[in-house]
């Protein structure tokens, strides 16, 4: 299986009479007051390909700018049929605490280990940097 696209986008739609989907306001970039904040609601939409119909279970990953990582979302087994597929994930608000560039990884297991098959960046700028604890030790020489 193999990611032909990812994107992040405030909305997604589908068509039930065509099946078409429409991701409204698509981003990879936000500029924020200050970190630590809230990213509003966003969905992930990714249309992935593989030869024939099988069996996968889907995760997505946040990596963040320092190499943290973390699990957002892991699906039971799904059966997708061979061709394309379009699957779209929403996510409620997000916390940031860094700038850079972030990674929304999708990766796929047929039941063996975790195989990343795509990712979604994020840019995320912050007029004002986060502010660092001071050294109480510091503060008093």
């Amino acid at each position: 299986m193999k990611c032909l696209a990812a994107v992040l986008c405030r909305t997604a739609m589908t068509d039930k009479e065509t099946g078409l989907v429409s991701y409204v306001q698509t981003f990879n970039e936000t500029r924020l007051p200050s970190l630590p904040a809230v990213l509003p609601p966003f969905w992930l939409g990714a249309a992935l390909e593989q030869p024939r119909s099988a069996a996968a279970r889907l995760r997505i990953v946040h990596r963040a700018p320092g190499g943290e990582s973390a699990e957002l979302l892991r699906t039971d087994e799904l059966e997708l049929p061979g061709g394309v597929s379009r699957l779209n994930f929403s996510f409620g608000a997000f916390e940031m605490a860094r700038a850079g560039r972030h990674e929304f990884v999708l990766e796929s297991s047929d039941g063996g280990p975790w195989t990343p098959i795509g990712l979604a960046p994020l840019y995320v700028q912050a007029d004002q940097a986060p502010a660092v604890d001071a050294d109480p030790a510091s503060a008093e020489a």
